[in-house]
């Protein structure tokens, strides 16, 4: 078996632009694209609190189930794919005010109560490109 250990790698024929080969060999793709560039494990019930995250500066919490996630560096347009998960069960999320490339909306509510709510532990993931 075979390894590289490298600090940096850098594609030959644009210095951003490295393609990877799929498991099964049959497709290609760029690994910058596939990366996730911020993601973010908080605590929004009682204080709000970040356990961990990526490229986050901080987490607002701006109402009951309401939050603005704010990033350390930019994406490169409001066009990233944001994705939520929560431990509320049955809680849907969705970002429903317009991003912009330094924030985004985390609403979070119970089917059930037809309400927004405050959950314990709630993520979020962005892909997309860095300014």
């Amino acid at each position: 078996m075979s390894e590289i250990i490298a600090d940096k790698l850098t594609g030959k024929a644009s210095a951003g632009d490295v393609t990877i080969t799929s498991e099964g060999g049959a497709v290609t793709m760029q690994l910058q694209q596939g990366l996730t560039k911020a993601w973010l494990n908080f605590q929004g019930s009682g204080t709000v609190t970040i356990f961990d995250d990526l490229n986050h500066s901080s987490v607002t919490d701006s109402a009951t189930g309401k939050f603005i996630g704010n990033l350390t560096n930019a994406m490169s347009n409001i066009n990233s794919s944001i994705t939520s998960t929560t431990s509320g069960g049955e809680s849907l999320i969705g970002n429903t005010a317009a991003p912009t490339t330094t924030t985004y909306t985390i609403d979070n509510g119970n089917a059930s109560f037809g309400a927004y709510q405050d959950d314990s532990r709630i993520s979020t993931h962005l892909i997309g490109d860095l300014a």
